[in-house]
């Protein structure tokens, strides 16, 4: 979580962040990946959620 935070935060490249933690430029790319594919997933129920509160 720590590497997608400093990701988003910095806007870095892969390269850079690859660099800063010691890691080869596709496990991050991977990783970062990863976490978007869950974070717009979950973006998605709490979404849904809300729509659904609010025309209760």
């Amino acid at each position: 979580l720590g590497i997608f935070l400093y990701t988003c935060i910095t806007g870095l490249s892969t390269k850079h962040v690859g660099e800063h933690f010691q890691w080869s430029n596709d496990i991050i790319s991977k990783y970062v990946t990863f976490l978007k594919k869950k974070k717009k997933r979950i973006d998605g129920v709490i979404q849904k959620n809300a729509l659904h509160i609010l025309t209760s």
